[in-house]
């Protein structure tokens, strides 16, 4: 009964990530779809690092489950997200 639980709140967790990452695409006039194909155009990488920032930051997500949402490697999110903060000149 445990692990079913624990897949459902995992389950959830996946769904609102992909709710916000939808949210944020939509904001750069692209789709979840765009975002998550191998295309490193400028506008999608942007997007994508958008989004592996706030999924980080604000919903404290961990890079693998954000690399699962996006279809990237953690490494890809880790970047991506460093790149975010240091464009917003939080640090990071």
């Amino acid at each position: 009964m445990i692990q079913l639980q624990t897949v459902e709140k995992k389950l959830k967790g996946y769904r609102l990530a992909e709710h916000v990452a939808r949210q944020i695409a939509d904001e750069h006039g692209l789709t979840l779809e765009q975002v998550r194909q191998k295309n490193n155009s400028q506008v999608i990488m942007k997007c994508r690092d958008e989004i592996s920032y706030v999924l980080r930051r604000s919903y404290h997500y961990s890079y693998p489950d954000i690399g699962v949402v996006l279809n990237k490697d953690h490494s890809t999110i880790m970047l991506g997200e460093k790149r975010h903060g240091r464009l917003l000149g939080s640090g990071c």
